[in-house]
């Protein structure tokens, strides 16, 4: 990988251009070692070169402040299986990327708007073609032919005193979910990632805090909902889920902090499962001991209540899971710091394609 970057301060305010350069060699091999199985082995080489180049330009105007930018993405990827290369899931992608944000202050609130237009590629581990057995009844596939997710978001932040609220809603093209099929003519089911066309979500949340003297509790609180469609099955998937937290902060003596946090989760929609509601509480406990030692007590999902519990249907295909995760623990954590000196520089990276291997 490598990038190049140039900033130049203007009358109005500061431009920026730049460019990368990323070039991945991704090979998966797969063998099965009981052919009764009914899986094929296979043998993947994908080759891509992405290439970008990007602008930016932020400005301040009194107390209105600009930030925009714009990137360009040309991408060769070329799918090879058992050494022969498959024209089909070969792609080239050109892709225009905008983004703005428009924010104004004074001493009594902050709002910012903006728009980005994004996009997601699926991950190497979502590209490949193998069949994987996860239980004599669920095997669970790639897709080679998935498209990235092009995603249209618009924003909005509001800060009060103490009180925030943010809110978004995006337009998708080619989301990706998973979608459950029977596997040949077996009573197996085949969970694979497919693109959806279109599909709409928005998202709201806020964030309250206050201090009473050694008690400093945070509430938070949202909702996401989405639009989603499947014609194939007649079928909407649009309940919404509602979140809260309750984050506890307690000083107590010798600079010790308790946090208590509970938080919560109705029931709703999440792609094409229906999750059931959850909730759980969880403990830290830090003292310092020095400028370099700090201990931290922890106590994770105190009632036993943290579970995967959802449903799944999809024409003639139900599902239902309902697991306990057993991650009740508790831990104590020492924290020792050798250098407490700050790094003067850290490097930054715009391109997601560490998170996709």
């Amino acid at each position: 990988m490598s990038s190049t970057r140039y900033s130049h301060n203007l009358q109005n305010g500061v431009i920026g251009i730049g460019g990368e350069y990323v070039y991945t060699d991704m090979q998966q091999s797969f063998r099965i070692n009981d052919a009764n199985v009914g899986i094929a082995n296979t043998n993947d080489n994908l080759v891509q070169n992405r290439r970008a180049l990007f602008t930016t330009y932020r400005a301040q105007f009194g107390s209105i402040g600009l930030n925009a930018g714009l990137r360009y993405e040309n991408i060769v990827m070329n799918y090879f299986q058992n050494e022969v290369k498959n024209e089909e899931q070969s792609r080239v992608y050109n892709e225009f990327l905008p983004n703005i944000a428009l924010s104004f202050a004074n001493q009594a609130f902050q709002v910012t708007v903006g728009y980005e237009r994004r996009i997601n590629h699926p991950t190497y581990h979502q590209l490949r073609s193998n069949i994987q057995y996860s239980s004599p009844f669920i095997f669970e596939s790639g897709n080679p032919l998935l498209l990235p997710h092009i995603e249209n978001q618009l924003s909005l932040m509001l800060a009060a005193g103490s009180l925030q609220i943010m809110a978004g809603y995006s337009i998708h093209r080619n989301a990706i979910h998973q979608i459950p099929t029977q596997f040949e003519d077996r009573p197996i089911f085949l969970i694979r990632d497919e693109n959806i066309a279109q599909s709409r979500s928005a998202n709201i949340g806020f964030s309250l805090a206050q201090n009473f003297g050694m008690w400093r509790p945070r509430l938070e609180g949202g909702m996401m909902k989405q639009w989603l469609t499947l014609e194939e099955v007649g079928k909407s998937y649009n309940s919404p889920i509602f979140t809260g937290r309750l984050v506890n902060s307690f000083s107590l003596p010798q600079n010790a902090t308790l946090w208590v946090n509970a938080s919560a989760n109705s029931s709703g929609n999440m792609g094409i499962a229906y999750a059931r509601p959850s909730w759980g509480i969880n403990a830290t406990l830090t003292m310092p001991f020095s400028n370099r030692l700090t201990v931290h007590l922890n106590a994770v999902d105190i009632f036993k209540t943290n579970r995967e519990s959802w449903d799944m249907n999809y024409g003639k295909i139900n599902m239902s899971l309902d697991r306990v995760l057993d991650s009740r623990n508790a831990s104590l954590v020492l924290v020792y710091t050798f250098n407490a000196t700050q790094s003067r520089f850290r490097g930054q990276r715009s391109t997601n394609e560490i998170d996709r291997l």
